[in-house]
């Protein structure tokens, strides 16, 4: 019988993974800067006279189909980073530079800024938010305090802080309100996206993770205990993650990890996690494309091997061996070799 997993804990910063609605967002900002940056180089094109430094209109709007192109399907997250600062030089050539009053390019700019606040989920920064209404209000300090100006300011405003709000409750649907994982339905709509992508190269390993003897401490200790039991478990598995990885809640005391690499390796990292904060897991592996193709497939594995952790003593990992032998196959402790029965 294998000896529980050992702690050696290496904690990494935590993404929230881009979820099918994240996607979506960010196609459609896409779709909606690019709309814009090309409807406003036409203005530019008909009329030079609709801005008053036409270089630095189309400095902006070169920004925005910039900006616009990083929002596109498939596009790495760190790419998105660069986006925020890069829209608001943006605003500050088409708005700062631009004419009094509601002129089209500011308008433009407002709307295009409120798409890149859906994008983010809502979430931009603090400095950003500071900027946008610097941005807006800039006219009223090169021209002074007009109707036009002071409704520039308000409209954005409150288009900005609209859109964001919306943004926000939406993110928080995708959220399990007590440990703050990803939700059953987010969850698996992830990883059908992150299995459809996996390739015997780049596998994608589907953990799933039971505290053990949880329904014991509910009945002694009462369901507020659990639920704390519930927190701390979560917490310290999205503490120990990968940014490329994506961990949520099933249901129950029941967790899900997914993560490009070595299942083995992955179970690991998450049972350390959670045994650093005194709570006893047990984890089954299944991997795609090895165990399977489709999510039910790898859970249905995954659901075997966690059994046998059960079965053999719980506190471990065990990954699942495949339809040849109908069994499961123990974890290795560090250092050992990956289980004969694992077909690469």
């Amino acid at each position: 019988m294998p000896a529980p997993i050992p702690i050696h804990l290496m904690p990494t910063p935590v993404r929230s993974p881009a979820t099918p609605a994240v996607v979506a967002a960010r196609d459609y900002a896409s779709q909606v800067r690019l709309a814009l940056a090309c409807f406003g180089i036409m203005l530019l094109v008909v009329d030079p006279a609709t801005h008053p430094v036409p270089q630095a209109a189309a400095a902006g709007l070169a920004v925005l189909l910039a900006t616009g192109l990083l929002h596109r399907r498939g596009m790495p997250d760190r790419w998105l980073r660069i986006e925020e600062p890069f829209a608001l030089m943006g605003g500050v050539f088409l708005v700062t530079l631009g004419p009094p009053g509601i002129a089209p390019l500011t308008l433009l700019w407002i709307v295009s800024a409120a798409t890149g606040v859906v994008a983010r989920g809502g979430r931009a920064s603090a400095t950003g938010r500071i900027v946008v209404v610097a941005v807006l209000a800039s006219p009223m300090l090169r021209y002074g305090v007009g109707p036009d100006s002071a409704m520039i300011l308000f409209a954005g405003c409150g288009l900005l802080l609209s859109v964001g709000t919306v943004s926000n409750e939406t993110h928080e649907l995708l959220r399990d309100p007590l440990t703050g994982a990803l939700s059953r339905a987010a969850l698996l709509a992830e990883a059908e996206r992150m299995v459809s992508r996996a390739r015997e190269d780049e596998p994608v390993a589907l953990v799933l993770i039971d505290l053990d003897d949880f329904g014991k401490l509910n009945k002694r200790e009462g369901h507020q205990a659990g639920d704390l039991v519930l927190q701390q478990a979560a917490h310290a598995v999205m503490s120990s993650m990968r940014r490329s990885d994506t961990f949520g809640r099933l249901g129950g005391d029941e967790f899900l990890v997914l993560a490009v690499g070595d299942g083995e390796t992955v179970a690991q990292r998450a049972l350390d996690a959670i045994a650093s904060a005194g709570v006893g897991a047990s984890a089954g592996v299944a991997s795609a494309p090895f165990d399977g193709f489709t999510v039910p497939e790898l859970r249905r594995g995954a659901d075997v091997a966690l059994r046998a952790s059960k079965q053999a003593g719980k506190n471990r990992g065990t990954v699942f061996a495949g339809p040849d032998g109908g069994r499961a196959t123990d974890a290795p402790a560090p250092g050992a070799r990956p289980p004969a029965g694992r077909r690469r």
